[in-house]
C-alpha cells in the first residue's frame, strides 16, 4: 500500500504545480465608451413671433413691452409682437395651435385660457400647451368717469352705485369690459350676483374700443385692470371705485375692496407666456431661463413697482405654472356652472 501512495502523492503535487503555473484567463475587453450626447441645434437662429390676443395699448401689450427687450437681448434674436384680438383670445389661440412647435411662435397667455376651457369657448385644453412663465397677476377694478371725461360720470363711488341700484332695481347698469365669457365677464357677473346690482356686461375685443365707449358715455361703468386705465387716470378722465382684492392698495388708499363689502370675489387677470406642446425640451429650458432672468432684471422689477396694481404675487414657471392654470380651470368651471353659463 505504501508503494502505491507515494506515486499518487507525487502525481497530485505535480498537478497542483501545473495548475498554478497555467497562464491566467484574459481580462474581458472594456465596454465601449458611450457615444457623446448630440449637441442640440442652435436656438434661436431667427426672429420669434409673440402672439398677443389683445390689442395695442392693452395691459398684455404693456407687460410684453416691459419684459421682451431683456428676453430679446438674452436670446440674441428679435421678438416681434403680433396682435390678434377677438373672441377673448379665441383668434390668437387658434392661430398659435396651427404653427409648428419649434419655439418660434410664443403665445401671450392669460386668464382667458382657463375661462375659455371652462366655458367651451376655446377649442383647446391644457395638454396643448407648455407653460413657460407667469409674470403678472392683475387686480380687477371698476372705474367711473370724472368731470373731465367727454361724458358726465355715472357715479362717483361704489356706494353711489349701490344707492342707484336700490332706488332703480329694474334699471341695468352697463359695464364695458374685455371679451364675452372672459375673465372680465366672470368678474362682473359674479360681482352682480353677490352685490345685487343689476350689472350688464358689454364685451369689447379691443381695449381702445371699450375705453372709448365708456369715456364717451356709451356704457355707465368700465371694468379693467389698473394698468390698462393708467393713461386715462393720469389725464384725470377716470378713477377706480372698487378693487377686486383682499385689502386696499397703497397707491389707492381711498378705493374700497370687494372683501370690505363682503363679496367673495377677487378674480384678476394673470398674464404669461406659453408654447405649443411638442416644443423640444432644450428650447423650453432656454425660454424659461431667459424669461426668468428678464423677470428678475432691474427694468422689469421697476415696471412692477410702478403705480399699476401689481401687488399680487405672480411669478411661476414650468410645472408650477401649469398646476396653477389647472387650478384656474377648476375655479372657472365651477363659477360657470354657478352663473348658469354651462350645465
Amino acid at each position: 500500500m505504501k508503494v502505491l501512495l507515494i506515486p499518487l502523492a507525487l502525481l497530485l503535487a505535480l498537478s497542483l504545480v501545473a495548475i498554478g503555473c497555467a497562464a491566467p484567463a484574459p481580462a474581458p475587453a472594456p465596454a465601449p465608451a458611450p457615444a457623446p450626447a448630440p449637441t442640440p441645434p442652435a436656438y434661436p437662429t431667427r426672429a420669434i413671433e409673440v402672439v398677443n390676443g389683445h390689442g395695442p395699448g392693452s395691459g398684455s401689450d404693456m407687460t410684453l413691452r416691459a419684459i421682451l427687450p431683456d428676453v430679446q437681448k438674452r436670446l440674441g434674436q428679435a421678438m416681434n409682437i403680433t396682435y390678434m384680438p377677438g373672441g377673448a383670445t379665441a383668434v390668437a389661440t387658434a392661430y398659435v395651435l396651427k404653427q409648428p412647435a419649434d419655439g418660434y411662435t410664443i403665445f401671450e397667455v392669460s386668464s382667458d385660457l382657463p375661462c375659455g376651457i371652462a366655458t367651451g369657448k376655446l377649442d383647446t385644453s391644457l395638454d396643448d400647451w407648455i407653460f413657460i412663465q407667469c409674470n403678472t397677476h392683475e387686480i380687477s377694478c371698476i372705474h367711473t368717469r370724472t368731470d373731465k371725461a367727454p361724458a358726465p360720470p355715472f357715479a362717483d363711488s361704489w356706494d353711489e352705485v349701490l344707492e342707484y341700484s336700490k332706488a332703480n332695481p329694474d334699471k341695468k347698469i352697463t359695464v364695458a369690459g374685455s371679451g364675452l365669457m372672459g375673465v372680465d365677464h366672470f368678474w362682473v357677473a359674479l360681482l352682480a350676483k353677490q352685490s345685487g346690482v343689476n350689472l350688464e356686461f358689454v364685451p369689447f375685443d379691443s381695449g381702445g374700443d371699450r375705453r372709448a365707449a365708456s369715456m364717451g358715455g356709451h356704457t355707465d361703468l368700465h371694468s379693467d385692470e389698473l394698468i390698462d386705465m393708467k393713461g386715462l387716470r393720469d389725464a384725470g378722465q377716470c378713477k377706480p371705485i372698487l378693487l377686486g382684492y383682499e385689502e386696499r392698495l397703497e397707491q389707492f388708499p381711498d378705493v374700497p375692496t370687494t372683501v370690505e363689502y363682503g363679496y367673495n370675489n377677487t378674480i384678476g387677470r394673470w398674464r404669461g407666456v406659453a408654447v405649443k406642446k411638442g416644443t423640444p425640451q432644450y428650447i423650453v429650458d432656454k425660454l424659461i431661463e431667459a424669461f426668468t432672468e428678464a423677470y428678475n432684471g432691474e427694468f422689469y422689477q421697476d415696471y412692477l413697482k410702478e403705480e399699476r396694481g401689481h401687488d399680487r404675487p405672480s411669478y411661476r414657471s414650468g410645472t408650477e405654472f401649469r398646476d396653477f392654470v389647472a387650478s384656474e380651470v377648476e375655479t372657472f368651471s365651477a363659477l360657470a356652472k354657478e352663473l348658469g353659463w354651462v350645465e
